[in-house]
C-alpha cells in the first residue's frame, strides 16, 4: 500500500476514530479477559491490544486511500 500525506486534521480524524473504536473493542476484552489475560501486558513486544490497535489505524488509512483515490478517478 503507497504512503499517503494526510494533512494535520485527517491524522486527528485516524486517531480519534482509532481511539473510539478500541476503546468499545477494550470494553469486550475486558469482559472476557479470563480468555486473553495477556491482552495488554506491557512485557510483551507486541500484545494483543497493539496488534488490534495497529489493524484498525491500517484500516481507516486505508479507506482515505481509496476515497482520495474515488475523487481523482478519471471514470466519474
Amino acid at each position: 500500500m503507497p504512503q499517503i500525506k494526510l494533512t494535520h486534521t485527517q491524522q486527528l480524524n485516524v486517531e480519534t476514530i482509532t481511539s473510539v473504536v478500541m476503546d468499545k473493542i477494550r470494553d469486550v476484552l475486558i469482559q472476557y479477559e479470563e480468555h486473553y489475560p495477556e491482552w495488554t501486558h506491557d512485557d510483551l513486544e507486541y500484545n494483543l491490544d497493539d496488534r488490534i490497535y495497529h489493524n484498525i489505524y491500517r484500516e481507516i488509512l486505508y479507506a482515505y486511500e481509496r476515497r482520495k483515490a474515488d475523487k481523482v478517478s478519471p471514470n466519474q
